[in-house]
């Protein structure tokens, strides 16, 4: 008899051998379906949702270390277009950065303020030197 985890298992299974475009259609699926039980207020299909999405970065997680931010991504983008759909605007949302599914590309030198961080080394340092010149005395630098 075939259990409720052996079919989970062989549905991880099948979606691991997935071409990554494959997967990328997956994961709309997975977002879309979880859009479409919050406008339609069922509450039950959302928590399912929820855990179905959440299994989904569970199980992919050491093949895809990115995934996490490529699921944030793709939440913004397809909210941005349900909105879309939902509202006749003649305004254009803002949507971030595509997010690879393979890689994080973020580039995380961009949040160092490297003036500020040579201005803390030169400080300490300056502290240093005061403190080493100041071994033999009682000044208030070393005590």
């Amino acid at each position: 008899m075939v259990t409720i985890d052996k079919l989970n298992q062989d549905k991880v299974e099948f979606l691991r051998g997935l071409e990554v475009e494959d997967l990328k259609a997956y994961i709309d699926n997975l977002i879309k379906n979880y859009y479409e039980n919050y406008i339609n207020n069922d509450s039950k299909g959302l928590k399912d949702s929820i855990e179905e999405i959440t299994l989904f970065v569970d199980d992919f997680k050491d093949i895809y270390p990115n995934i996490d931010n490529y699921i944030n991504h793709r939440l913004v983008y397809m909210s941005n277009k349900c909105l879309n759909q939902l509202f006749n605007r003649n305004l254009e949302l803002f949507c971030p950065d595509e997010v690879d599914i393979k890689e994080d590309r973020f580039n995380y030198r961009e949040l160092f303020d490297y003036e500020l961080m040579d201005k803390i080394i030169a400080e300490e340092k300056e502290y240093e030197d005061r403190k080493h010149n100041c071994l033999n005395c009682q000044c208030p630098y070393y005590n």
